[in-house]
């Protein structure tokens, strides 16, 4: 599977994405972490060895997919630090946080995991 994440503490869902993960894959993701209680961790994101191929609409889905757990939600949802290599991940994450923002979540980009886990301790610091 392409998609394949840890709950690493009580803090923490550690995600790492491969290959080419499909709309059907990153939804069935996104009810995994909420069904394992991780709705409210912060989110580290690692597709620096994906390559996206979703249509505009299949973002979208996912984004209004975690509105409505954050509409559900007896917190604000963790904030998410999203590791990209490649240009194709950018778009993923510019298509993402236009429905996204709609949480009041806490969104980034970086270019390495290093960067990544010290903004997740940050943000996590002001929530």
């Amino acid at each position: 599977m392409p998609i394949r994440w840890t709950i690493v503490d009580a803090a923490l869902v550690d995600v790492a994405i491969t290959g080419v993960p499909t709309f059907n894959e990153f939804r069935a993701y996104i009810d995994e972490v909420a069904l394992a209680g991780g709705k409210r961790h912060a989110r580290l994101l690692d597709m620096t060895r994906a390559t996206l191929d979703l249509r505009s609409g299949d973002v979208k889905a996912m984004a209004t997919a975690v509105i409505a757990q954050a509409a559900r939600a007896d917190a604000a949802l963790g904030p998410v630090a999203i590791v990209v290599d490649v240009t194709a991940s950018l778009d993923f994450r510019l298509l993402f946080e236009d429905k996204a923002c709609q949480t009041h979540r806490d969104l980034a980009v970086f270019a390495n995991r290093e960067m990544a886990l010290a903004w997740l301790t940050q943000a996590q610091r002001g929530m």
